[in-house]
């Protein structure tokens, strides 16, 4: 094997990355359409690309020298227009005029600052240039196209799909990327930088930035607050797969689009002999693709079938030797840590790899430090497979520049925290600059860490925790979740007190530098640092989320830092959002708002309110619960109680052990709680390991005595199955798709009927929630057992009924079921007048056209436009749909309102196919529509040349004419088409049959400058002097046009007038 020889020698991979081909870049589905900054600047309305295109508002991108394009990723404030108030327009043009202001630059956070020091300022002079345009969504993506979802399914050959899937090479095209992230409140929700976050679809566009050769971006979080981003761990993230989508469909649509951003990337990076860089993205690959269905690929080398994972390994990354770095400082061993094979791992240490081999260089592209070990790295990227290979090999878990906690806490990745301090590592840990884990954590918004480690934490931890973040920008829930945990919301830093030696000399340094002039976001929070308190952090950085909830807290406007500066500074020049600056002002009642809003909004627990029957203290046990039950095969009746007998146990998502017990034997005895957990624990040796007590009752029970043995005991309280029921039921009235994931994803029955006595999947068809539909649909929610009386005739707010849109989703099987329930085949929405079978029909679904033929659906009942099934299916070239209409009678020679039929339609887009088979099925080839055009002349007038072969093959007429006079060869003549024309003339097209105006075809093919056309006719013995209806010959009109008077002048055939003429023009 190559992995294994010695010497100079180029390896596989180099040599491989020598051969490769140019990258050409991400595919382009739809053109790139921006606006000019001016356009936005001016505007005072958020407009949908279709009004922005018609106004002439648009500008297509050219990828040159004189244009530079900024790519603007952003959260819409409602389901249906992404900015109806224009508060995020006004913060971006205000940014921009920001950015086209002279001299300054942008810059660079202070995390970035920190762990990537070769990132830079971006001069504002680099927007500043002859043409800069704008992309954003709502400008550049159709948005009117009739659609359900703005998803990014395009088998409907929706532009709007083609346009979403072409947003990795949108952003590949563009110079900036800027994330718009201010902290906005509208009716339903709060959006801030946290939630932007979350959302999948912002995720893929952060991805396609990070993952392309200029890795940075900027942070908008007010017009005048713009920072400077770069590295993996500079903001919270996460894979792809696990961010929020409003269209759950497209989570998986992402695969391919994920897997193609980061094919590039190790392309581009081995194509530069940038090897380490190709490693960290091979190894990467597990970590892209959670969440998706994609599997990564193990390199880009062919290799034997035979050979161990390890050689494997070794030789897809160019390694030789398990005990050498690469270029970049790193081992072997660090990249199968990025992987997570803990089979590679293990087989690594077996050859005498280093299991606490350190790397010896930062890698600022991941924002990681240097001196990351192993296991540093794989509870960084959370694999728990390869942290507990580590761990049982010996890894050491402190020694580098911070404590392996740390990078599990940054990561939120709790199970990998207690899995550590399982293992003996210690709570105390800090890192070299003194942070332990919940200040990492709390920097991060790393909330479930927050949670796990908050309750042991002392004050002192708690308040830097609470100033971390307010100065990074934490959620509201995290705010509140340590205050909750009695964090000073007024406390002032000390640099004595909170710091130690090496950090205290870095903020001075930093403070010394920005008094001199060397001003950065990291000198700035240095220099005012001591003294200063939370809620000057979060104003000073912008953070108003974090800044409305320490004001509704109580934190005060008053006291001020050891440069004398108070709140009020730091709020000066800044763009704070109303709501704030009345709490700036001394009345937090808007803040209070703020924070019950997000109450409302689910994102947190409010401390104040007492548990109630229904409400979920704990959730981590609850989604576990319900599919452990069915799993064990329990009961779990309407009353909320699980069968008795033994106990069930098992293990949910986090690693906690969870004790299922039936709630009546509680009442025998209130130390059977302890004795159980004591139990299962020594039965399942979970000493390492919690266990928590579950009693499926509704309420909070908590035993008389603690529990003894290897375990700690914690009551989880749990809503009774009737309020799942009830959850799911107004999930599905309200289309909330994220809570019925959720419950779906926890094993709760779809199955359920709504008060009325509805199928809970007939309700969501009959309301237009056609993805709800899907999702309950896949989850295999039934309606055998259900009364339907009533529900399938039903229209939604648009006035189409449940059949028309389980046929419009493709659900087969519900069609059936609405069919046999007695749903009329033949409504038709009060909107279009669309049936069942036009809908059906139109969107490609020939198993659902069968069924509602079946059930005694017309299939010649046309909509409101007088267009049939038959029609419509053809419009879009749906081959099978149209062949199941014929066969069941459809007629193919109804007219629409245009007077046309499915040949002419056929004819007008050159489907060849489609035109075969309507002739077999005696499609009337002469028929007009109401312009008087054929179907010859439709495809001559597109241009189509198999088509008009085909049609005058089965006879068409060939001089049948329109209403203006144009026949087929005259038309063919006008558009310059060459092809068309002969095969008309050798179709005994006639060369003399004028249109009204007396234009015959050589008078269109002179005038029009066709050559060939002109030639082609004089060769035919076309009429040189004949006259149009002004008294104009050919001869006249081509040197009027400037055209082919050459052409007429050689021809032989002149006659003796027209040959004078010639002469005396030339």
């Amino acid at each position: 094997m190559s992995c294994c020889k010695l010497g100079g020698t180029a390896t596989a991979l180099e040599l491989h990355a020598k051969s490769l081909p140019e990258d050409n870049g991400a595919k382009m589905l739809f053109p790139m359409y921006t606006v000019a900054v001016e356009t936005l600047l001016r505007m005072t309305a958020v407009q949908p690309h279709e009004e922005l295109k018609a106004y002439g508002e648009l500008v297509e991108f050219e990828d040159s020298a004189h244009q530079t394009a900024s790519f603007v990723s952003h959260q819409w404030m409602t389901q249906h227009h992404p900015d109806p108030e224009c508060e995020q327009l006004k913060i971006l043009q205000g940014a921009f005029t920001h950015l086209l202001s002279t001299g300054g630059s942008v810059p660079v956070d202070f995390v970035t600052e920190s762990f990537v020091p070769s990132a830079k300022r971006i001069p504002k002079s680099t927007f500043r240039t002859s043409s800069l345009v704008v992309w954003y969504d709502y400008f550049s993506v159709p948005q009117l196209e009739n659609r359900y979802t703005f998803g990014a399914d395009d088998k409907d050959g929706s532009q709007q799909a083609r346009a979403i899937n072409s947003i990795p090479a949108y952003v590949a095209r563009c110079k900036h990327f800027l994330a718009l992230c201010p902290t906005l409140k509208s009716d339903s929700k709060v959006l801030g930088a946290m939630t932007w976050s979350q959302r999948g679809w912002c995720r893929v566009e952060r991805a396609a930035r990070e993952l392309s050769p200029d890795s940075t971006w900027i942070l908008i979080k007010s017009s005048s607050c713009l920072e400077v981003l770069g590295g993996t761990t500079s903001f919270p993230t996460g894979p792809v797969g696990e961010g929020n989508f409003s269209n759950e469909e497209d989570r998986q649509k992402l695969a391919p689009v994920m897997r193609s951003i980061v094919m590039r990337k190790m392309l581009h990076c081995l194509k530069t002999s940038d090897f380490p860089g190709f490693r960290r993205q091979l190894n990467l690959q597990s970590v892209h693709f959670r969440g998706l269905e994609a599997q990564p690929i193990d390199g880009v080398l062919d290799v034997d079938n035979d050979v161990d994972a390890v050689s494997q390994f070794l030789f897809q990354n160019g390694f030789r030797n398990v005990r050498k770095p690469d270029t970049a400082g790193w081992w072997p061993i660090h990249y199968a840590a990025l992987s997570g094979k803990a089979e590679v791992i293990r087989g690594l240490l077996q050859l005498r790899a280093s299991v606490n081999q350190r790397t010896s260089k930062p890698e600022p592209n991941l924002g990681i430090a240097p001196w990351m070990s192993a296991l540093d790295l794989a509870v960084l990227y959370v694999h728990r497979d390869a942290t507990l290979a580590l761990i049982s090999a010996g890894a050491k878990m402190e020694g580098g520049v911070a404590p392996a906690q740390n990078y599990a806490a940054m990561m939120d990745n709790v199970e990998g925290l207690r899995a550590l301090r399982a293992a003996g590592a210690r709570p105390e840990a800090i890192g070299i600059l003194g942070h332990a884990p919940l200040e990492v954590a709390a920097g991060m918004n790393s909330l479930l860490c927050v949670e796990e480690v908050g309750p042991h934490a002392s004050t002192a931890e708690l308040n830097r925790a609470l100033g971390l973040t307010a100065m990074r920008g934490g959620s509201v829930e995290l705010v509140q979740h340590l205050i909750s945990n009695q964090a000073d919301v007024n406390c002032q830093y000390d640099l004595a007190r909170e710091l130690n030696g090496l950090f205290r000399f870095a903020i001075r340094a930093a403070a010394l530098a920005h008094r001199c002039g060397k001003v950065t976001v990291f000198s700035t929070i240095a220099y005012h640092l001591h003294g200063s308190t939370p809620l000057m952090h979060a104003v000073r950085m912008a953070n108003y989320e974090a800044a409305a909830a320490l004001i509704a807290n109580g934190a005060r406007l008053d006291l001020r830092d050891s440069r004398g500066f108070c709140v009020a500074d730091f709020a000066k020049d800044q763009s704070i959002p109303r709501f704030l600056q009345k709490g700036l002002d001394g009345d937090p009642s808007e803040c209070e708002r703020f924070i019950s809003l997000a109450f409302q909004n689910g994102m947190i627990e409010d401390p104040k309110r007492e548990p109630q029957k229904g409400t979920t203290m704990e959730t981590i046990g609850r989604n576990f619960l319900i599919s452990f039950l069915l799993q064990q095969g329990q009961s779990y009746s309407s009353d909320g109680t699980s069968q008795k007998g033994a106990p069930a146990t098992g293990r949910d998502e986090t690693g906690w052990e969870v004790v299922v017990i039936d709630p009546s034997s509680l009442a025998e005895s209130a130390d059977l709680a302890g004795d159980v957990a004591g139990a299962v624990a020594a039965k399942l040796d979970i000493s390492p390991f919690r266990v928590r007590l579950v009693a499926v009752d509704g309420t909070v029970w908590q035993p008389s005595e603690p529990p003894t043995g290897p375990c700690d005991l914690q009551v989880v309280h749990l809503p009774l199955v009737s309020d799942f029921d009830e959850e799911l039921r107004a999930a599905v009235r309200e289309g909330d798709r994220a809570t019925i994931s959720d419950l779906l994803r926890s094993c709760q029955d779809p199955s359920i009927a709504t008060a009325e006595g509805a199928p809970l999947l007939v309700d969501a068809i009959s309301r237009g929630f056609v993805p709800i539909a899907q999702l309950l649909h896949q989850a295999r929610a039934s309606v055998d057992d259900t009364d339907q009386a009533g529900f399938t005739e039903i229209a939604d707010m648009w006035g189409i009924w449940p059949l028309a849109l389980a046929c419009e989703a493709g659900m087969a099987e519900i069609v059936r079921l609405l069919v046999s329930a007695g749903a009329q085949t033949n409504h038709a929405s009060s909107i279009d007048g669309s049936t069942a079978l036009n809908r059906g029909a139109t969107l490609c679904r020939p198993e659902v056209v069968e069924i509602l033929i079946q059930g005694g659906a017309d299939v010649n009942l046309p909509d409101f436009d007088a267009s049939t099934p038959l029609l419509n299916s053809a419009c879009l070239d749906l081959r099978r749909a149209t062949h199941v209409l014929l066969a069941a009678g459809a007629d193919p020679n109804r007219e629409n309102k245009y007077g046309l039929t499915p040949l002419h339609v056929a004819a007008a887009r050159g489907k060849k196919e489609l035109l075969q088979l309507l002739l077999e099925h005696s499609a009337e080839l002469n028929k007009v529509d109401h312009r008087g055009c054929t179907a010859l002349l439709l495809a001559t007038w597109g241009g189509y040349e198999e088509a008009a072969s085909i049609l005058l093959h089965a006879s068409a007429d060939p001089d049948k004419a329109d209403t203006a006079g144009s026949t087929p060869l005259l038309r063919a003549a006008m558009e310059g088409r060459c092809a068309l024309a002969e095969l008309l003339i050798a179709a005994n097209a006639s060369m003399e049959l004028a249109d009204h105006q007396g234009t015959t075809p050589l008078h269109a093919a002179v005038e029009s400058s066709s050559a060939q056309v002109s030639q082609l006719l004089l060769e035919s013995r076309s009429d040189v002097d004949r006259q149009d209806a002004g008294g104009r010959t050919p001869l006249y009109r081509a040197a009027r046009a400037g055209a082919c008077v050459y052409i007429l002048a050689s021809w032989k055939h002149l006659k003796g007038s027209t040959y004078r003429v010639l002469t005396l023009i030339l």
